[in-house]
């Protein structure tokens, strides 16, 4: 993927991050959780080690690697992305666009 996509995907997270007041992420206990429109979950873990995040389509925690963000598509994994570089889905309904206007709705 693209470094432009991916800043562009991290943007969107931050700018929802602090519309909804919970920046800074780091302060959380976990990972930043967002179930979002359109079939995507979201988890970002702004800590320095690996935390485990439940999804609503699994039984057990995702562990999300540290300063990253893990996402899911209707209950499967659909991107993993560091600061610098990503994998994302890139099928017709599961994209980098559709994540990125799902960060941006509210």
């Amino acid at each position: 993927m693209a470094e432009y996509t991916v800043q562009r995907i991290w943007k969107a997270a931050a700018d929802r991050a602090f519309r909804l007041g919970a920046a800074p992420l780091n302060r959380l206990p976990g990972c930043w959780y967002q179930k979002l429109d359109g079939g995507w979950e979201v988890a970002v873990n702004a800590h320095k080690e690996a935390r485990g995040q439940k999804f609503e389509y699994h039984d057990c925690r995702v562990k999300v690697p540290p300063f990253s963000m893990y996402a899911e598509f209707n209950g499967w994994p659909a991107a993993t992305l560091n600061l610098k570089r990503g994998e994302i889905a890139a099928g017709s309904l599961a994209n980098a666009d559709s994540l990125i206007a799902a960060l941006e709705a509210m």
